[in-house]
C-alpha cells in the first residue's frame, strides 16, 4: 500500500527526517510501521486533528496522477455521492484552497456540505 505525505512533518522515528507534501512514506531505508501509519493517516489527537498521510491501494505512479487530478478538480461540481468517494484529506485541501473555514475535527459529511454550499 502506498502512503503519500499530505502535510509536512518531521518523523521522530526516522532520525528526524522531514517529510514534505507529495513524498512517499516511509522514505527509502525505513520500514513501514503499521501503527505509526495508522496514527499519521487519521486526525492526530494532540495536533488539532492534523492528518499527515493519505493511504492508497494503487501503485505509487498511478496514485500520484490520481492525487494531482483530485487536487486540481473543482469538487463543487461533484454530487454528494461522488464526494463521498473522495478522501477526506483531499476535501480539506480543496476547502483550504477556497479559504473555507471548518473545525479541524469536522466529520466528512460536514465537509461535503461545505463543498456543496449547504452550510
Amino acid at each position: 500500500m502506498a502512503n503519500k505525505v499530505i502535510k509536512q512533518f518531521r518523523e521522530m522515528n526516522h532520525k528526524n527526517h522531514v517529510y514534505n507534501v507529495g513524498d512517499a512514506y516511509p522514505a527509502e531505508g525505513y520500514e513501514v510501521n503499521e501503527e505509526r501509519v495508522a496514527l499519521l493517516s487519521n486526525p492526530h489527537p494532540k495536533l488539532n486533528g492534523a492528518v499527515f498521510l493519505s493511504e492508497g491501494k494503487e501503485s505509487e505512479e498511478n496514485q500520484n496522477d490520481s492525487d494531482e487530478n483530485e487536487h486540481d478538480q473543482d469538487l463543487s461540481t461533484l454530487s454528494k455521492e461522488e464526494l463521498e468517494k473522495v478522501n477526506k484529506p483531499i476535501i480539506k485541501i480543496y476547502l483550504d484552497k477556497k479559504e473555507v473555514q471548518y473545525p479541524s475535527n469536522a466529520a466528512k459529511d460536514d465537509l461535503i456540505k461545505l463543498v456543496l454550499g449547504e452550510e
